[in-house]
């Protein structure tokens, strides 16, 4: 080849080169320009809900159900929507147009949005839906929506000036309810209607606008473990208990005379059996109820003795009678308690209690006394006046299921007492007059849970306008 030859093959190859660099460069420019066009109508397009978003069984089944209307009413996946956290009051169907696919755009009127009171509501979303009815006439409404943390509230504008403050209560929508039809009242143009859909049933769509509801199955549970039995849960409820407690203790009264400075009579309470029902109302920790009890002794040893102080130089001599009184040995008690549940380990619960009570005797017998010192004209409920008393102690609470407690009863029962002007026949001083009483108590019992109040973040649903 000569030299000639070869300098044109040298060159014609170089430029060949040169020529292939450019066309990949072109061809990578054309595809970066693609590119960045695409990422601009991306970001400049808005969240948008469709029919592939959603399940729309349940609201097509509802349209096939709406035979009243000569036109069935739209869902809100078939009309040009688009949604989008607020930012500003002022919108405008800029934000609907970026979303639309071949269809008329709407006009670019701006529109001032007046907001209602949203008090508690951390995240605001707006949603934009445009109408159409059979003239053909077009209008823009909006929808204004707020997080109630577990549920969401719709605030619609209905008479179509975009003021939220005139259109009353918002809209919540209920347990297992999805949609709802909203009607739009114009000036010029009637009415429209389209059917709403309730966002918060579509909760991986309103991640994508950075909106999160409480999940209020998780809450309750967290409650359950704090509180593992409905009856001590922190929402209000009633409940009744029966209970059986028994003890043992002492009861006595007794004064001085001019000859002797203590004169007793006395009884030991062998056993109490005493049965108790109870009506009571709590919130939260706080119980408090009303108690109604039939209190029975069972009387031991009855005594009446003396210390005799005519000697002295020596100790006082104490004189005994035995089987002297006749105490009384049933009654009916009725008063009001409060009690306060303080959790333990697990599912174990104590609750200090404190109960005031009134009583009355069952039998109508007298006292009969030593000799002639005391009046037999006189019964149980006659000689012993102002007859109150209290209980104070604590409770252990277990539960044996979800609405049954175990309960388990220790205290202390005080009589208050006194002896009524003419009962004690010889002469005493009544200022020396005492009266005692005092049990030891302790039983068992069931509470048993009747209602169950409802807290915001448990079962309760919100009503309309209500959060």
């Amino acid at each position: 080849m000569t030299r000639y030859k070869k300098h044109y093959w040298a060159a014609s190859h170089h430029k060949k080169k040169q020529t292939d660099i450019y066309m990949k460069k072109a061809i990578l420019l054309i595809l970066f320009c693609i590119t960045s066009l695409v990422g601009v109508q991306a970001q400049n397009t808005f969240p948008i809900i469709t029919p592939s978003q959603v399940d729309l069984y349940e609201y097509n089944k509802y349209k096939l159900m709406n035979t009243t209307d000569e036109v069935q009413v739209k869902n809100m996946s078939e009309l040009p929507n688009a949604i989008f956290r607020y930012e500003g009051n002022t919108v405008n169907a800029t934000m609907l147009n970026r979303n639309l696919m071949g269809e008329e755009p709407f006009t670019h009127e701006e529109f001032t949005l007046k907001l209602p009171d949203m008090t508690g509501m951390p995240d605001t979303v707006v949603m934009l839906l445009g109408h159409k009815n059979d003239q053909g006439e077009r209008i823009l409404s909006a929808v204004l929506v707020g997080n109630l943390r577990n549920k969401l509230a719709y605030f619609i504008d209905d008479n179509h000036n975009f003021d939220f403050t005139d259109d009353g209560n918002f809209l919540v929508f209920q347990e297992n309810e999805l949609f709802s039809r909203v009607n739009i009242a114009t000036e010029e143009k009637g009415t429209f209607s389209y059917i709403l859909f309730d966002l918060g049933a579509h909760k991986e769509y309103l991640k994508g606008l950075d909106i999160y509801l409480i999940d209020t199955k998780k809450v309750r549970e967290k409650k359950i473990a704090k509180y593992p039995v409905p009856l001590l849960s922190s929402e209000s409820r009633w409940s009744m208990q029966f209970a059986f407690s028994t003890g043992s203790g002492k009861q006595y009264f007794s004064y001085s005379t001019p000859q002797l400075k203590d004169k007793q009579y006395s009884a030991t309470i062998d056993a109490v059996s005493r049965f108790s029902a109870s009506l009571q109302y709590a919130i939260r920790h706080l119980n408090v109820g009303f108690n109604f009890a039939f209190d029975a002794n069972q009387i031991g040893r009855e005594e009446q003795y003396v210390l005799d102080y005519s000697t002295p130089d020596e100790s006082p001599k104490k004189v005994t009678h035995y089987n002297i009184g006749n105490w009384a040995r049933s009654r009916l008690m009725y008063g009001v308690f409060a009690e306060y549940d303080i959790r333990l380990i697990r599912n174990s619960y104590l609750s200090p209690y404190f109960y005031v009570f009134r009583y009355h005797h069952l039998t109508n017998e007298s006292f009969a006394g030593y000799a002639n010192e005391i009046s037999e004209a006189f019964t149980h409920n006659d000689f012993f006046k102002n007859k109150t008393g209290h209980q104070f102690g604590a409770k252990i609470k277990l539960p044996m299921s979800e609405k049954v407690l175990a309960v388990f009863d220790i205290g202390y029962t005080e009589n208050n007492f006194g002896i009524k002007e003419g009962l004690i026949i010889e002469d005493h001083d009544p200022a020396s007059i005492k009266t005692y009483y005092k049990t030891f108590n302790y039983g068992i019992g069931c509470q048993f849970l009747l209602s169950n109040g409802k807290s915001r973040l448990s079962k309760a649903r919100p009503a309309v306008g209500e959060y």
